[in-house]
This record gives C-alpha cells, structure tokens and sequence, in this order.
C-alpha cells in the first residue's frame, strides 16, 4: 500500500506510513468489531458492497481482513466475549464499594424474544463510578419474577458477584421485579425490602399519566403504548 501510494506521489507522513506499513489483522478486527457493537449495526453490515469498497479505498489489507459471512462475525464476537468475561470478573473483584444491580427487560417488535438487560454499578478501583453492562440473556417463557431471579442469579454467579459483595437493586415499578428480589433475597440471605430501589423517573412518569389521562389507560395514546402492549402479550405467552 505504502508503495503504491509513494509510486502515485500521494503525499504522506511518517506517521501515516508507519500505520500503513504496521497494520496489524487482529487489531483492525477488534476495532471493526468495537464500532458494529458500539453503534447497534447489524452483522450483516461487513458483507454490503458499499462497506467493503469504503473500506478498501482506505486500505486493501483492512478489506481483506473483513469476515465475509455474518455467521463468522457472530462467532468472533461471542468468542470475544468469553475472552473479555475474566476480565470483567477481574475488574468487578477490585470494586472498592458494593456492586449494585440493574436490569430491565426488553421485547422484540411482535413480542416474539424476550431479553434482560443487566448492568452493573460500582466504584472502580481508581476511584471511578462505573456503569458496566454485563449480560444480555434471551428470557424464554413468561417473565415471571421467579424466571428473572433464576436468570439474574446465574449471572451473578458467572460474574462472581456473592451476598459479600452484592449492593442494590434499582428496578422499575413492575410486580414482577418485586417477587425477582425477593427470590434473590431468598437464595443470597438479605431483606428485599432494604435493597430493592425504585425507578424514579419511572415513578415520576406513571404520575405524570395519571394527572394527565387520570384512570383512562386509553387516552394516553402513542408508539410506547403499542410496545407495553407487546410486552403484556409477550408475559402472557
């Protein structure tokens, strides 16, 4: 690439060069992986034509280091993940304070797949208060809370956050969320009550409802209406 570019008499820096001449496969891919990731694209966006020319104009090498089949880049990232979890692990064992617990839960269009976002809250060990997603687990069946706390319990464990280390829970209102902690609590020994925090722009957002449409669940009428809907069915099933 270099000597194509100095053949063609592009000017170039020193610096520039020494990228070009210094392009390293597995970096490119953790970095093309990082951005797909990052920006919610879908893995299918390395196969589309317009992608791969934009990428090769800037260097044939990247090009050809771009996975040519979606599937490839599935693998790549769940195989990424599991060599990030210890790490994770690592990172979460030098907390200087509690690890606190969030997750909610999210329906596809259709109310087809259910997942549970969990995330977890902690001070770094330099001192630093960290927002950390940790899993994203398909949830099969009704999401009763029982089902939640079976599936956050085993993260927790793959996390190897114990009862010694585990904060709070901030949740939104959902009855369901209620019975989840109080399932944890059960397992990992601890009052529910105490540790089970509420959402409060959730709580601010059903008063601003009720002052608005007072009783009639009806009146309040947009797209978040069809996706509550959705998820009632899909908690149904």
């Amino acid at each position: 690439v270099y000597n194509a570019l100095t053949t063609a008499r592009v000017p170039i820096s020193q610096a520039v060069a020494n990228q070009i001449n210094g392009f390293s496969k597995q970096r490119f891919r953790f970095a093309a992986v990082d951005w797909l990731v990052a920006n919610n694209h879908p893995i299918s966006e390395f196969e589309t034509p317009a992608f791969r020319r934009l990428i090769a104009i800037a260097n044939p090498l990247a090009e050809a280091a771009l996975w040519k089949n979606h599937k490839s880049v599935s693998q790549y990232v769940i195989r990424l993940f599991d060599w990030l979890r210890p790490r994770v692990v690592h990172e979460l064992s030098q907390s200087l304070s509690k690890i606190h617990i969030s997750f909610d839960g999210w329906t596809t269009k259709g109310g087809k797949r259910g997942f549970l976002g969990i995330v977890a809250h902690y001070v770094n060990s330099d001192g630093k208060l960290r927002d950390l997603p940790i899993a994203l687990p398909q949830l099969t069946g009704a999401h009763s809370g029982d089902r939640l706390a079976e599936v956050v319990l085993s993260i927790l464990e793959q996390f190897s956050i114990s009862e010694r280390t585990l904060g709070y829970f901030v949740l939104d209102n959902a009855s369901n969320n209620d019975t989840a902690v109080a399932a944890i609590a059960h397992e990992l020994n601890f009052n529910p009550i105490h540790r089970r925090l509420r959402c409060g722009p959730h709580t601010i957002n059903l008063i601003g409802q009720r002052l608005l449409w007072g009783r009639d669940a009806d009146s309040y009428n947009n797209e978040g209406v069809d996706e509550l809907a959705d998820e009632a069915a899909f908690i149904k099933e």
